[in-house]
């Protein structure tokens, strides 16, 4: 077992956790998405997505990658609020290779920017603050702009403790992510800005020419681009 899968398996054994917690239900969608096998160079890969919903998300989509040996090399979650919620869109992508975790990203994407404000930038900022001499930070890519919150974590790790602790603040950051409902009247809001601030978010994820790359290289291009433009960043 890799240290980046350990750290990987923290972090989507967290998310699975408030999926019973708060009474997810599996979302049924074609089998094409569910399960596919493709190549990194010589190894060996699978990518494995579940999507759920329940009445305050419209969709929690958890999906990771494992080499042939069963190690865990990736793991994305995207969680999307119905339109009259002002939660954020919580956004996690990890991936790891040769010792390495090679990309550390995590966010909550504001829906609505005075909840945003008020209840997600100090958390947030103080992951920022807390992991400031752990992470290789990086610009942020030009597709974040006006998408992705000005505190988002965009970087890098190496060092066994330094990936171990990648996946400690990704739980943090879903824990708060779920103690955010507790805001019963904060997080109701108006469904008609939502709708479209959540929309500019997907299509701006559509637009991720970097992922849609790295995943032709693996699964070829034709899966690469129905996969991200037709179901996992898909709006309507």
């Amino acid at each position: 077992m890799t240290v980046i899968h350990k750290s990987l398996a923290m972090v989507l054994n967290e998310i699975n956790q408030h999926v019973k917690k708060h009474n997810f239900k599996n979302e049924i969608f074609p089998d094409k998405y569910n399960l596919l096998y493709g190549n990194i160079r010589d190894l060996k890969v699978s990518l494995e997505t579940t999507r759920y919903t329940n009445p305050i998300f419209k969709s929690l989509t958890i999906a990771h990658m494992n080499d042939d040996n069963g190690n865990l090399i990736s793991v994305t979650v995207n969680a999307i609020p119905h339109i009259q919620y002002n939660l954020p869109i919580l956004g996690i992508d990890y991936v790891g290779f040769n010792n390495s975790m090679n990309l550390v990203a995590l966010d909550y994407s504001p829906v609505e920017k005075v909840f945003w404000q008020k209840n997600c930038k100090v958390i947030l900022d103080n992951i920022n603050n807390s992991c400031s001499g752990n992470l290789l930070f990086r610009k942020l890519p030009e597709l974040t702009v006006n998408t992705f919150s000005e505190s988002a974590v965009f970087a890098s790790a190496k060092g066994d403790d330094n990936i171990i602790m990648a996946g400690e603040i990704a739980c943090n950051l879903i824990r708060n992510y779920f103690s955010l409902l507790q805001l019963t009247e904060d997080i109701k809001g108006s469904s008609g800005k939502n709708y479209e601030q959540i929309k500019h978010w997907c299509k701006s994820m559509r637009k991720n020419r970097k992922e849609q790359k790295s995943l032709s290289g693996i699964f070829g291009e034709e899966f690469a681009t129905d996969y991200l433009d037709n179901f996992l960043f898909r709006y309507n």
